[in-house]
């Protein structure tokens, strides 16, 4: 006689069922932030790669034209010439972009303003953003790099028909304009426009110059606000921080006559509130729509001082966005603690937004720096490419 023994099936009681779920639960919390820091890692290693592509196509440049782009690049086509496009746009054959280039300097809108509405401004070029920059997407014609103008407060134009001549970083700035609408016809300094640095122009090091970096690209300004109406610091600047006691000088005639105009770090740095903009700004004044949003524009947006540490505030002197107007405008990033830069040799390196930095009397008339050393610390240091000074690494 066959005997079948019947088992019966035992199903999950609802307790074991709830436990399951919550060791499921905790798996998850333990490893979304592992996988989330293992995303944001590729994505700062990939910004990384990119600033290395621009810092080995600045030495292929130098290469080949024995110079390295100025800091206001002149483009002339059918007449007409436009001296503001950024030196990544001179680059561009040296980091495959050579098509682009060519229709820059080639077509009918070269030597042109280049605002997002013409043809290849307004393109979205895939290598110019940062994975980590969540406003780069937004809208087309972006970038998230940006190029150095040493320890020194910025300015894209002159007046009088003078114009501040920066020494201070690799990419000297000559301005081509007194405005946005007149070319200078002469000038009258002894150096003359788009002036050029070389390889031996580096007194202080390759090793030890930075070229270029992030920032972050301006939000909206319906999303740029955060808690309160407050402007997020990474995307934002403040405006009207002119002269005393805000922080930015705006003569802009500094280096080439006797006037010495003072700089005010520490006040600039003092419209922090945290991740923010505190409340309160000069004349209720701020802009949170451009840094980042015309990619060829190689004015005052689309540079970088070490006048402050990364993700600091950035102050403009003039109540409204004055290309003429000086700037200090600090890297950003929306990485963890800091930015990738490019260095002069070709490497790239993180710097820490807490680098070395004199801040003691930053806020007590601090001269505009012109030659020697970086009064600056390690930061300074970095951006000044003759200060006869050797950074430390950072």
């Amino acid at each position: 006689m066959d005997f079948h023994v019947l088992r019966s099936r035992r199903a999950f009681t609802l307790v074991e069922l709830l436990v399951v779920i919550a060791i499921i639960g905790m798996l998850i919390a333990l490893l979304l932030p592992a996988v989330q820091a293992a995303r944001e890692a590729a994505r700062r290693m990939s910004c990384s790669n990119t600033l290395k592509q621009f810092s080995l196509a600045l030495h292929n440049y130098h290469d080949s034209n024995s110079a390295f782009p100025a800091g206001n690049v002149l483009v002339a086509y059918d007449g007409r010439e436009w001296g503001g496009y950024t030196p990544l746009f001179a680059l561009m054959p040296y980091y495959e972009q050579s098509a682009i280039y060519s229709e820059g300097t080639t077509s009918d809108i070269a030597a042109r303003d280049p605002e997002t509405s013409h043809r290849i401004w307004g393109e979205t070029i895939s290598i110019l953003g940062c994975p980590s920059d969540t406003n780069f997407a937004t809208t087309d014609g972006r970038c998230s790099y940006v190029f150095s103008v040493g320890d020194w407060a910025d300015t894209s134009q002159g007046d009088s028909g003078v114009a501040s001549l920066n020494r201070r970083g690799l990419f000297v700035r000559t301005p081509h304009y007194q405005d946005d609408a007149n070319l200078w016809s002469t000038w009258s300094a002894t150096d003359s426009l788009g002036k050029k640095t070389t390889m031996a122009s580096m007194q202080d090091g390759t090793t030890h110059t930075i070229v270029f970096s992030e920032r972050a690209t301006s939000a909206r300004p319906v999303t740029a606000r955060g808690v309160g109406g407050r402007v997020f610091l990474r995307g934002g600047y403040v405006l009207g921080a002119g002269g005393d006691p805000n922080g930015v000088p705006n003569n802009r005639q500094v280096g080439l006559n006797d006037s010495t105009p003072k700089i005010y770090p520490n006040k600039c740095n003092g419209w922090r509130d945290g991740s923010f903009y505190r409340t309160g700004l000069p004349g209720g004044l701020q802009h949170t729509n451009h840094f980042g949003t015309r990619w060829a524009d190689g004015r005052a947006p689309s540079t970088f001082s070490t006048l402050l540490p990364p993700n600091s505030p950035s102050c403009w002197g003039a109540g409204g966005l004055t290309y003429a107007s000086r700037s200090m405008n600090a890297a950003s990033s929306y990485h963890t603690g800091g930015v990738n830069a490019a260095i002069g040799d070709g490497s790239g390196r993180f710097i820490s937004e807490s680098i070395n930095w004199a801040t003691g009397t930053m806020d007590d008339n601090v001269a505009c720096v012109t030659s020697g050393r970086s009064p600056f610390g390690v930061w300074g240091a970095l951006g000044s490419i003759n200060g006869g000074e050797s950074s430390s690494s950072p």
